[in-house]
């Protein structure tokens, strides 16, 4: 996660690949679409709370790590 972060990756896209999940497999999972992800992912969107409390959940990270 550590070498994907510091290659230019968010801390998202970094945990997402790390646990093995595609984009639209986690956010199937976390109840949004697949383009709000990518947004999240790049950093064009920050999520709400709540959307962020899902993901983390669903990556088995704590919601502090998605900041």
């Amino acid at each position: 996660v550590s070498a994907a972060i510091l290659g230019g990756d968010s801390v998202l896209k970094a945990l997402r690949s790390w646990r093995g999940v595609t984009q639209a497999e986690l956010a199937k999972r976390a109840g949004i679409n697949q383009g709000y992800l990518s947004e999240l992912e790049n950093l064009a969107k920050s999520g709400s709370t709540e959307t962020l409390d899902r993901l983390a959940s669903e990556l088995d990270v704590p919601r502090g790590w998605l900041c």
